[in-house]
């Protein structure tokens, strides 16, 4: 029995070693439009920003007032203008209160630290002209900064003499900080981005379809390579035709070894994901989940799958790729 159960391991081994020399895995880069969570009417054009305060004083911005306008809060798919836009995203920047510093020591580097707390609270909207106010939140509330020196002795003479400048300084890092997330979480919900992405691809070796069949895969990449977000993906689907159908007539022989007719239901799910073509993805990414439900590689797909159709029904398209209608 022990002897039955030795050679069963020896197989089971000797198989899953022939299979990972038999692939390799490589990626494919894509290029594509990241489509907003939550798109704005079609009748939206334009957009502004203002920067407003209440009861706090702003001038330690100086000249990056502008530039926090300019440089964050950015829709590229829609026209910025100065005022007056089709929307108007607004940042308010409430009273900004810094608390006493509290003193302490880091044990590890024994250096003498300010530890200071400063209330900051900032609230975004982002209003339709005709009133309506499309989204709002609060991006900060509360941060904390430490200034420290080796000297404890010093520690409050040297804080006294930059703690102003200090304080603007941080205050001024954590705007731009909080801003870009803003830009972020806006440029998700509302904006066309374009985006690079990768995707696994399983290359035969070792195996007398190899030749032909990489040269499939190496034509896949060099059409997806070339195909940019702003592309129609109706070219690279034509293109593809040949490798499609390569692929589909050596998954239907019945003399196609399991292993090959596997790692090609992978290949043809993220083929076709990034094709655009979701039901074929769908059928693929199905078939290869069967033959291995634990690769966390499909589980994703069949998850960014169900997310790219809901994607699509929202903004009213069938593709990631081509212009977005403004």
């Amino acid at each position: 029995m022990k002897k039955q159960t030795l050679l069963f391991f020896i197989l089971f081994c000797t198989i899953q070693f022939s299979f990972a020399q038999q692939f390799r895995t490589e990626s494919i880069r894509v290029n594509y439009f990241n489509l907003p969570d939550e798109p704005l009417p079609s009748s939206v054009k334009t957009y502004s920003t203002s920067l407003e305060s209440s009861g706090t004083n702003l001038s330690f911005l100086g000249e990056r007032k502008d530039e926090f306008l300019n440089d964050y809060l950015q829709i590229s798919s829609k026209d910025r203008v100065d005022n007056l836009g089709d929307i108007e995203i607004k940042i308010n920047v409430g009273k900004i209160i810094t608390h006493p510093a509290k003193n302490s020591t880091n044990k590890e580097s024994l250096q003498s630290i300010k530890e200071v707390n400063i209330d900051i609270p900032i609230q975004y909207s982002v209003e339709h002209k005709k009133g309506k106010i499309l989204d709002q939140g609060i991006i900060s509330e509360q941060f904390t900064f430490e200034f420290s020196t080796t000297n404890s002795s010093e520690l409050n003479t040297e804080w006294n003499k930059v703690k102003s400048i200090y304080t603007d300084r941080k205050i001024l890092q954590h705007l731009s900080h909080k801003m870009e997330e803003l830009t972020t979480l806006l440029q998700h919900k509302y904006d066309y981005k374009i985006e690079n992405a990768t995707f696994p691809i399983q290359m035969l070796f070792e195996h007398d379809a190899s030749k032909t069949y990489n040269q499939h895969i190496i034509s896949a990449l060099k059409i997806f390579y070339s195909t940019k977000a702003e592309s129609n993906i109706s070219k690279a689907r034509k293109l593809l035709e040949p490798s499609l159908l390569y692929w589909g007539k050596l998954i239907q022989n019945s003399d196609t070894e399991k292993s090959i007719i596997n790692a090609t239901h992978s290949n043809l799910a993220f083929i076709h994901y990034w094709l655009d073509n979701l039901d074929e993805a769908q059928k693929f990414a199905n078939l290869a989940y069967k033959n291995d439900d634990t690769n966390s590689e499909i589980i994703d797909l069949i998850q960014n799958i169900s997310h790219t159709r809901k994607e699509f029904k929202l903004n009213n398209t069938n593709s990631r790729h081509g212009l977005p209608q403004n």
